[in-house]
């Protein structure tokens, strides 16, 4: 039924005529420079014509895979012979968060390291696996752990295919949290998520215990996720209230150059590039 889609989905199509060159550094005022990081970048259109790039192009940086605190119509700070510069030093900047927490569903026979139980519902057959309780992390120092910076992959160790074997599991999350908090709501977050916030993914609190919880039905896997909290009324998601704000946290960031020429009707996808706080694409 073409009226009811199944799912939709965002993609872009490139058309790369431009360069771009760029870097991940510590914010340079006094009052995010532990906290925040900078995107410094250049695009280079040798070949390519530019007219008024003020006017024609529309550049984009994204945080790992965030569109709710993506930068928008960035605009060069200079302009030299086939190059522009975007060094802007305090306005295209992003909390630098901290790594993602994570948890292990590959297997189902035994507790992985963030596990605390593993069962399966007599009634239903469904598998469940409950989370060790996940800890406030605004206070505490930055550690550095390889994570997948919010995205997750399906994958099971208990059959010879995981193509086809894989179970769904639920998961349960539980947040320790002395009460309530009144002016908004805590979410989970992350490319789990598909990076939206959604009624179906808010924690609600449990009172008896003092805890945020919730659960997600998900396929065998390896997977990140943060907790989120959104003010009433606002459209960003805040990622420091639980989880801290540190500027070495290791980011993916992608920087998109759209082109709108005089005579065109349709914005135009000239170059791409993803840069990281630490490896370098």
């Amino acid at each position: 039924d073409k009226e009811k889609p199944v799912l939709t989905r965002r993609f872009m199509i490139v058309d790369r005529h431009v360069t771009i060159k760029g870097l991940v550094n510590q914010a340079l005022t006094v009052n995010d420079r532990f906290k925040k990081q900078q995107i410094d970048f250049s695009v280079f259109y040798t070949g390519y014509p530019i007219f008024n790039p003020f006017d024609e192009l529309n550049v984009v940086v994204q945080q790992n895979g965030r569109w709710d605190n993506a930068i928008y119509d960035i605009k060069p700070v200079f302009l030299k012979d086939n190059e522009l510069d975007y060094k802007y030093q305090d306005n295209i900047v992003f909390n630098g968060g901290n790594e993602f927490r994570w948890f292990d569903t590959r297997t189902l026979k035994i507790r992985t390291e963030r596990t605390a139980e593993v069962f399966t519902d007599s009634l239903t057959g469904q598998y469940h696996v409950i989370l060790l309780k996940d800890l406030n992390r605004v206070k505490g120092n930055y550690f550095t752990n390889s994570d997948l910076n919010g995205k997750f992959y399906i994958h099971t160790q208990d059959g010879s295919s995981p193509d086809i074997e894989c179970d769904y599991v639920n998961i349960h999350f539980e947040l320790p949290y002395d009460s309530p908090q009144t002016n908004g709501n805590f979410y989970l977050f992350g490319s789990l998520t598909d990076w939206r916030i959604s009624n179906d993914y808010i924690l609600k609190y449990d009172f008896t215990n003092q805890v945020y919880e919730t659960s997600l039905y998900l396929k065998q896997g390896y997977y990140n996720y943060q907790y989120v909290y959104l003010e009433d009324k606002s459209k960003m998601a805040d990622e420091t209230f639980v989880e801290g704000n540190h500027y070495e946290a290791e980011n993916d960031y992608t920087i998109y150059v759209y082109d709108k020429p005089i005579s065109s009707r349709i914005d135009l996808l000239i170059g791409v590039v993803k840069i990281n706080t630490i490896k370098r694409f």
